[in-house]
């Protein structure tokens, strides 16, 4: 089974189609087929032939409660199952000793693992993970993994050490959730040890924040220390390098104009295809209107970041005020675990004025469109499913092919350090640096970035909006925005919208040159 079909097995799942995921279904796959021909290779058995109903007598041979296949007749089988030897004396006397050397006033013997949908409950009744729980939960599980998943009692600072670590001699590019079955010390041997590949030490600092949060929810109760006011597990104390600021050895390489201009003379923008043939130069004429279109030219020309443009309501696009505008706020799509989501922090809530080439192209057409097909979502192919994955969705339908697509013609930017290529957020970056002029504000520059404003003027005193109003900013704001940012589709020509199949949409297919 292909990729491409595992990736769509996993949407229809509701799973988010990564690497990963795409992985784990692929090993399940294989397990599956594995299981299959062991169990075939037994239909010609006595005990399976002789049965009333031989394939109900097969699948009994099946896999049971995670133990080795066996192929013992059912009654046997049965038997094992049902048979519990009671207590040995040396069983009791381990367990007496577990309890002393338990450090916790009252010795827990539920497994890390079994705890965690209580960790995740208690910190969000308390306010510490409000959404994106399921980051949360991979780090609790990652640590259950390094640790041995053992019963509470059993732990002590020594596991804080380890799982710390265990954490910096992971690759920055291993995803744990893939190997939660297997056992960490196998896993861990297969890890290659180099600078270029090695985790972030801010990527450790925050699950080490993650997990003294973790504590903090067990210690009024299964980890309750028997020495008052103090930590068993205390990761605060974790001793790290001490933090350092980004250079250009650790950053992600920005796009340049030239590669923005490769994209958007793309077949998807300029004629081509349908559904995965939108980056065929041998296919077809037509322009088609949707994320895959739209999305990009957006990133270029607003400098937001992906999952704020993916994440637009069609209400979201104010086109009737005195200057058009998109506005990004945290809204109900974008919503984790009843929580409205969206904005990153408390600056990314603003309005950013639409550039003319946005306008040229017909972009209001387009929301009108949506709009008229009653979708509250301004790109709702990338929502089709409940996992409301959005920008995901798009980097894995559309984005990884449209980057093959400049590819072919240029090489892509790559960080010689870290070996990061140029991706999505690198059009952010290529925005920025069209700012980085002497003679451009700070706090403008800071305003459309949505960065921090830096110095007294820009942090108390400078308050436009307040004193001439949101018309005259953005107005102020497009003129500056359309100065400095170089055009890149200034050779398209607008197209009425046209609209394909809903499921059909965004699913770009990968590029193909033009047959010579």
């Amino acid at each position: 089974m292909g990729d491409d079909s595992l990736a769509l097995m996993a949407e229809g799942l509701g799973f988010e189609p990564t690497e990963a995921i795409i992985g784990r279904l692929r090993h399940i796959h294989l397990q599956a087929r594995a299981e299959a021909h062991r169990l075939a290779a037994h239909f010609m058995n006595d005990d399976v032939q002789s049965a009333f109903d031989q394939e109900e007598a097969l699948l009994a041979k099946r896999r049971r409660n995670g133990e080795p296949l066996s192929f013992l007749p059912p009654p046997a089988v049965a038997a094992l199952t049902d048979f519990a030897p009671p207590l040995s004396t040396a069983t009791i006397e381990v367990r007496s000793r577990a309890n002393e050397a338990c450090e916790f006033k009252t010795y827990h013997a539920r497994r890390f693992s079994e705890a965690i949908p209580d960790i995740l409950d208690r910190a969000r009744t308390r306010g510490h993970w409000k959404h994106g729980l399921a980051q949360y939960e991979r780090v609790l599980r990652t640590f259950a993994c390094i640790t041995g998943d053992k019963p509470l009692g059993d732990y002590n600072h020594e596991d804080v050490a380890d799982y710390a670590e265990a954490r910096l001699k992971m690759p920055r590019d291993y995803r744990p959730s893939k190997d939660f079955e297997r056992p960490y010390q196998e896993v861990a041997r297969t890890f290659p040890i180099t600078k270029v590949s090695a985790r972030s030490l801010n990527t450790v600092r925050r699950d080490l924040a993650y997990m003294s949060t973790a504590y903090e929810m067990l210690a009024s109760k299964e980890w309750k220390p028997k020495v008052p006011k103090t930590k068993v597990l205390d990761f605060s104390d974790v001793s790290l390098e001490k933090k350092k600021k980004h250079s250009q050895k650790n950053k992600r390489p920005p796009w340049k104009p030239e590669h923005m201009k490769c994209l958007f003379s793309a077949p998807l923008w300029t004629g081509g295809g349908g559904q995965l043939h939108r980056l065929d130069a041998n296919v077809g004429a037509d322009v088609y209107h949707d994320a895959a279109y739209w999305l990009p030219l957006l990133l270029y020309y607003t400098h937001a970041t992906l999952n704020e443009i993916a994440g637009l309501l069609v209400d979201g696009v104010i086109y009737d005020d005195f200057v058009p505008h998109v506005v990004i706020q945290d809204n109900d799509i974008r919503a984790e675990d009843g929580v409205d989501g969206g904005e990153k922090n408390k600056y990314r809530g603003r309005a950013i004025p639409l550039h003319k080439e946005i306008l040229r192209l017909g972009f209001i057409e387009y929301v009108r469109a949506i709009r008229a097909e009653g979708h509250v979502t301004l790109f709702p192919e990338l929502y089709l499913n409940e996992a409301r994955i959005g920008g995901h969705q798009f980097s894995n339908i559309a984005w990884s092919h449209m980057r093959a697509w400049i590819a072919l013609h240029m090489p892509i930017p790559v960080n010689k350090f870290t070996k990061k290529l140029a991706d999505m957020h690198s059009i952010r970056s290529l925005g920025s640096s069209f700012y980085a002029k002497p003679d451009v504000p700070d706090f403008i520059r800071a305003d459309i970035m949505d960065h921090v404003r830096t110095g007294t003027n820009g942090l108390h005193y400078s308050q436009r909006e307040d004193t001439h109003g949101l018309d005259q900013v953005l107005s102020e704001y497009r003129a500056f925005m359309e100065q400095h940012t170089g055009l890149a589709t200034d050779h398209l020509q607008p197209h009425p919208v046209k609209l394909l199949p809903i499921n059909h949409r965004s699913r770009t297919g990968k590029p193909r040159l033009k047959r010579s």
